[in-house]
């Protein structure tokens, strides 16, 4: 009965270790104190650490020290009943590492105390080596395409030409998503360039497993062009048949640009971009003979010219003033939508045409007025250039012409004097044609040329207005320019010198004036009085000559004039050209010992900051505020701001236009130090002032 039994533990056991060496994961079954009781023939054949007779020996003298400090803490904490896995690298019997996973099993006797250590070991060598090559691969095949897709312009289609991938290159240029791109074919990218043959040329080619090779132009997903240099490489299966193409591209569009050029510049502005006036008489021709060109229909052409351009452009500089227009063309080009045009004359120039029949309906204007005014708010809003704030407006003219009478100069030609009468008017303005409007272009004309001639003929004179303090008392006078032409009569300062500005005859004038000034003080006996001082009127141009100071300099030494009894007052347009060569043409002003004024303060873009960097001492309220400040709330506040700015910040002020006593009276109690107006004395010749 024994023998039996253990023949059949026997034949048990030779069964299990049958079934042990025949395993592909190595077994291993260590004692409480870690000794080799057990392993299989895999640990055997895997382990060359094994092969050396080590049943019955420690782990610490058969594995290599680093090994036993890697697996130690694993096998203790499977000594507490807790089974464990983990991995390690082994070396293996040619140095090779061995990559292994680790299943520590607990082995309990009756009394559930842990007896020893069943360790299942799966050798992930060759996995291992497997997903390394398979990262090697893909990281090459990865570095391949970021080196691609970062030169070229890819896509993938298959047979039929249907696109089943694209780069982001392809994205990018084509504004299309991948997912919009992915199914689709190429034709979503037809720009309709090339003609039909083109692309069977192409198709051909590839099909019959050639490479080709070409310049194509696309269309953009908004709408623009782009151009590319194009390989479309066909990939063939068993059947010598293609089974995908890959297009590979680069974008040529700044080449092409480059040879579109001479054509471009004939075309459009080089600094905006807008069509110019060759494109604007292309496009009358155009609609010369459209189908709009009949009985009924109507064309609209606005002139817009920017306000105070010159003095921006002057004053900032020329790249601020190109920075402008640029800005002014963006905003326009955001309202002025095809089929009308916007076109750049020249200058600070600007044309539209409006074509559209839906913007003139049966003689019915409103549509037209309506846009004209989208226009001026548009362009009336403030621009920020390059760490400016920069404002301006624009001057308006409007003409309507019937379509079977449109003719390009003659509109350019009404639309340009109802653009002059916007800026008589006052700018920002809009005008439309009236032929009782070309009178006073002619009358303008009238004004420019005399102008040239007046200081020449002693056409030119200066009065002068008193300036009183709160005793009423004297204090000095503003010197004021007048024209009586004996052709034109008593023109208003209002008129001519807003021309003489833009003509540039300013300078010479404003010279004049102050050499007359000085003349007359050093000539007048009356005028001995130290206290009393003349104030002249300074133009933003004429501030801007770099030889202003040296100018008046030579001008009060000539006449032996005290630099203390001459003010100039200068227009807020001197205060925004905020460079700091400007300012140190009023520093070099006052270190001559010369006053300086700010006029009609409160009308323009004045602020504390400007008060504050330059070395002004006398604000002057304009008339304007002082006319309605005891009607007006609104005013009254102004007038008190100016006040309380004014003394905070020391400095002195002047209150003009003022006309009655109720306003004299008022502004003392304000605070107001000085006063200017017809109540105190009406502008005369020195010969004549009272």
């Amino acid at each position: 009965m024994v023998n039996k039994a253990e023949l059949y533990a026997s034949k048990k056991k030779n069964e299990l270790k049958t079934i042990l060496d025949n395993m592909n994961i190595g077994v291993l079954r260590l004692s409480a104190d870690f000794k080799l009781s057990y392993y299989n023939q895999n640990a055997l054949k895997t382990y060359f650490y094994l092969r050396t007779p080590t049943q019955g020996k420690y782990i610490h003298d058969v594995f290599p020290p680093d090994v036993i400090d890697k697996v130690l803490p694993f096998l203790r904490t499977a000594l507490k009943g807790e089974q464990v896995k983990f991995s390690i690298n082994l070396k293996g019997l040619d140095e090779e590492t061995l990559f292994l996973d680790v299943n520590v099993i607990p082995e309990n006797d009756k009394s559930e105390k842990v007896i020893s250590l069943l360790c299942l070991i799966e050798n992930m060598t060759e996995m291992k080596l497997a997903e390394k090559e398979n990262e090697e691969l893909n990281r090459s095949r990865a570095e391949l395409k970021k080196a691609l897709d970062q030169h070229a312009i890819v896509a993938t289609t298959n047979s039929k030409g249907v696109i089943t991938s694209v780069n982001e290159k392809f994205c990018n240029i084509s504004q299309f998503s991948a997912a919009e791109l992915i199914g689709k074919t190429h034709a979503l990218v037809n720009s309709g360039t090339h003609p039909p043959r083109f692309f069977k040329t192409m198709w051909q080619t590839i099909r019959s497993g050639q490479v080709w090779s070409g310049e194509v132009c696309n269309r953009a997903k908004d709408g623009s062009l782009y151009w590319v240099n194009s390989t479309v490489v066909p990939f063939i299966d068993e059947n010598n048949k293609p089974y995908k193409y890959i297009a590979i591209r680069a974008d040529i569009t700044d080449r092409k640009l480059a040879e579109q050029n001479v054509h471009r510049l004939a075309m459009y502005d080089e600094l905006t971009n807008l069509p110019n006036r060759r494109h604007l008489i292309d496009k009358a021709k155009s609609l010369a003979k459209s189908k709009h060109h009949t009985q009924g229909h109507s064309y609209a052409l606005l002139l817009i010219d920017l306000d105070n351009f010159k003095m921006i452009n002057d004053t900032l500089g020329h790249s601020i003033g190109d920075l402008l227009l640029k800005e002014v063309s963006r905003r326009l080009e955001s309202i002025v939508l095809s089929p009308n045009l916007i076109a750049r004359l020249g200058g600070d120039e600007f044309v539209i045409l409006l074509d559209d029949p839906t913007c003139i309906k049966d003689g019915d204007f409103h549509s037209v007025d309506s846009f004209a005014q989208n226009i001026r708010e548009t362009i009336s809003r403030v621009f920020y250039l390059d760490g400016y704030e920069v404002h301006t407006t624009p001057s308006i003219g409007l003409t309507i012409i019937n379509a079977c009478d449109f003719e390009l100069s003659e509109a350019l030609k009404q639309a340009d004097i109802a653009m002059y009468h916007s800026k008589e008017r006052g700018r920002n303005m809009i005008s439309f044609y009236d032929p009782k409007l070309q009178a006073s272009i002619l009358e303008r004309n009238e004004i420019n040329q005399g102008l040239i001639n007046a200081i020449a003929k002693k056409e030119l004179n200066v009065v002068y207005q008193p300036i009183h303090n709160t005793s009423k008392e004297l204090i000095g006078y503003e010197a004021l320019l007048r024209w009586d032409s004996p052709k034109l009569g008593s023109v208003s300062p209002d008129v001519f010198i807003p021309i003489a500005e833009e003509t540039k005859q300013i300078n010479q004038i404003g010279q004049w004036v102050l050499e007359q000034v000085c003349e007359e003080m050093s000539k007048n006996d009356a005028y001995s009085n130290p206290n009393l001082s003349v104030a002249v009127n300074v133009s933003a141009l004429q501030f801007q000559d770099p030889n202003f100071v040296p100018q008046v300099l030579e001008t009060i030494n000539r006449f032996s004039i005290q630099p203390s009894r001459l003010k100039l007052e200068l227009t807020e347009g001197v205060i925004l050209m905020g460079t700091e060569m400007l300012i140190k043409r009023m520093k070099d002003l006052k270190n001559l010992g010369i006053n300086l004024s700010l006029d009609d303060f409160g009308t323009g873009y004045s602020s504390l900051s400007y008060l504050t960097r330059f070395p002004i001492d006398t604000l002057k309220i304009d008339k304007s505020f002082i006319d309605k400040m005891l009607i007006s709330s609104e005013d009254e506040s102004v007038v008190k701001a100016i006040l309380t700015l004014a003394t905070s910040l020391g400095k002195n002020v002047i209150a003009e236009g003022v006309e009655s006593e109720e306003q004299f009276q008022y502004l003392k109690r304000l605070g107001c130090q000085f006063f200017q107006g017809y109540l105190l004395g009406k502008p005369q010749s020195f010969n004549h002032r009272e």
